[in-house]
């Protein structure tokens, strides 16, 4: 199967992924989504794509904490994606021109947190270190008004979408709707979602969230 990706949420794949392995299913997922959508160059398909071998508090081969915008750039390159646009094949999404200006715009949202760290960042309480304020889960109102001015000095910033306003809502929708699951049903989702919060906040990634329109 091929995948067609917008690759401005760069490790797309990898942190859906873990999304489905770690919190819902936990560490022996045995039916994905994934398994009809993602490939490898080689246009193979299994959840053993999907980064098994990637444990929550571990790193595979590579992984590194991304702070700036051209660290993030660069980690989006040779990942030998199979994407089509318009019907062609193209070969480095992020060079691409009409993929590039949505790659910039989420690369100014770890611009803004090096410039501004008050504006743009939050001291995640997993790690200790500052991570972006898309991967934090706001407590009080101060961290909800944060969040509202980070992104509108993103929008007069770029002037266009930045990415990464749908994945901010879903941590903070998941993680007390998680919790409530585990209150009522004695589940581990809480605890899951937490882990796999912790492994982002570790590598400061970009967590998406897709809306479709049918």
């Amino acid at each position: 199967m091929q995948l067609i990706l917008p690759v401005c949420s760069g490790r797309t794949p990898v942190v859906y992924g873990r999304v489905l392995q770690k919190v819902w299913e936990g560490r022996h997922l045995t039916r994905s989504p994934w398994r009809m959508v993602y490939s490898t160059a080689s246009n193979t398909s299994s959840t053993a794509d999907i980064n098994m071998s990637v444990t929550v508090d571990g790193a595979s081969d590579g992984e590194r904490k991304i702070n700036t915008g051209k660290e993030y750039v660069d980690s989006l390159r040779g990942r030998k994606l199979v994407v089509y646009l318009f019907g062609e094949e193209v070969s480095e999404p992020v060079d691409h021109p009409m993929i590039r200006p949505s790659v910039n715009a989420v690369a100014k949202t770890y611009d803004l947190a090096v410039k501004e760290p008050l504006l743009g960042s939050v001291v995640s309480p997993f790690t200790g270190e500052r991570v972006s304020r898309f991967l934090s889960v706001c407590t009080s109102v101060d961290d909800m008004v944060k969040q509202n001015k980070m992104q509108r000095k993103l929008g007069q910033l770029t002037g266009t979408c930045f990415q990464r306003c749908v994945g901010m809502d879903a941590f903070n929708a998941l993680y007390s709707v998680t919790y409530e699951m585990d209150q009522t049903h004695s589940t581990p989702y809480h605890e899951r979602f937490k882990a796999f919060l912790k492994h982002m906040h570790t590598y400061n990634y970009v967590v998406g969230g897709a809306m479709v329109c049918v």
